[in-house]
Parts: structure tokens; C-alpha cells; sequence
């Protein structure tokens, strides 16, 4: 079932509110989508707990296993 935007609609930086929800506006601006995929994108999961870390890890933050592996990523242009 699609929500249709009536006249009650606002908006605010973030994108379009409307009575089903927010909908959400593409990023146009390259520098904020590249620095937005860096941040979502390019982390470490442990292999043992499932934590997220961060990129430059070693340890797991969590279990502190030496076992991460780079998160499976794909990349949307």
C-alpha cells in the first residue's frame, strides 16, 4: 500500500515528512556522500562476537579477538 503526501506535508533538513513518515532525499553534494560511505562502509566485524570497529582495529573492542574481517560492502553511485 503506497502513502500518498497530502497537504499535511513539512519538511526539514533530513528530507520530507509526510503521514506515513519521513522520506528520505538522495545526497547530492559528492564530498558528503563519499565522507557518509566512508563512515558506513569501510569498518571491521569481528568474526566471533559481530561487533563493528573501527577501520584502523586490531583487537576487537568487545571479545578482543584478533579475528576481523572488512565489512562486506557495495558501493551505490
Amino acid at each position: 500500500m503506497l502513502c500518498e503526501a497530502k497537504s499535511i506535508s513539512k519538511t526539514s533538513p533530513w528530507g520530507k515528512f509526510t503521514p506515513c513518515g519521513l522520506i528520505k532525499l538522495p545526497i547530492t553534494d559528492l564530498f558528503k556522500k563519499t565522507l557518509a560511505q566512508q563512515r558506513r562502509l569501510y569498518v571491521k566485524i569481528c568474526r566471533e562476537c559481530g561487533a563493528r570497529n573501527a577501520g584502523t582495529a586490531v583487537k576487537c573492542r568487545n571479545c578482543r579477538s584478533k579475528n576481523l574481517r572488512w565489512k562486506k560492502r557495495e558501493i551505490v553511485k
